[in-house]
C-alpha cells in the first residue's frame, strides 16, 4: 500500500497544496481516493488515471468533497477515455444528495451518480471490502455526520487511519 498525499491544505487551497485529498495505491488493484477537496483531481491525473480510483469520504465539508463533480465530468466526458465501469463510492448517508446538488444542471435538481459510482453509506463499525482493502468507519465528532477510517490492505496486513478533521 502506497500513501501519496494529493494536497492537505486547510479549509483555503493554494495553487502549491490542494485540499484533503489522499491516494492509496495498490499492486494489481485500484486505488482508493480519500476525500477530494479543491485541487485534488488535478493532482490525481499527474499519479494515474483519474478512472481508475475508487471514493471514500470521511465528511462533506467543501475542503473534503469540491473536486467530486469534476470527477464525474471526466469519468462520463472525457473525450479520448471515459470510464468504462462504475467504480465504488462511500460515504456520509448525505453523500449523493448533497454531490449531486454540485453537479446538477438544474437549479433544484440532483446529479444521479450511479451511472458511474456505484455509491455506500458509511454504518458505522461495518467494514466494506473494496477489492483487496477493507475500510472500516468509525463516527468523530464534528459539526457534520464525520468518520475516521480505517484501512486494511488483507494481502499485506498494512493499516493506516485517516482522520479526516
Amino acid at each position: 500500500m502506497k500513501l501519496t498525499i494529493l494536497g492537505c491544505s486547510g479549509s483555503v487551497p493554494t495553487a502549491q497544496n490542494p485540499a484533503s485529498g489522499y491516494l492509496l495505491s495498490f499492486d494489481n488493484a485500484p486505488s482508493i481516493v480519500l476525500d477530494m477537496g479543491p485541487g485534488t483531481l488535478a493532482q490525481l491525473e499527474q499519479q494515474q488515471d483519474p478512472c481508475d480510483a475508487h471514493v471514500a469520504f470521511s465528511h462533506l465539508h467543501a475542503d473534503h468533497c469540491l473536486d467530486f463533480p469534476s470527477l464525474m465530468v471526466w469519468r462520463r466526458f472525457h473525450p479520448t477515455a471515459p470510464a468504462a465501469s462504475r467504480n465504488m463510492c462511500f460515504g456520509p448517508k448525505a453523500t449523493p444528495t448533497h454531490l449531486g446538488r454540485l453537479s446538477s444542471d438544474e437549479v433544484d435538481g440532483i446529479d444521479d451518480m450511479s451511472d458511474t459510482f456505484a455509491f455506500s453509506a458509511w454504518e458505522p463499525g461495518e467494514r466494506q471490502l473494496v477489492d483487496d482493502v477493507y475500510i472500516t468507519p468509525f463516527p468523530v465528532t464534528h459539526p457534520v455526520e464525520a468518520y475516521a477510517l480505517r484501512v486494511e490492505h488483507t494481502k499485506t496486513g498494512q493499516t493506516i487511519t485517516y482522520s479526516g478533521d
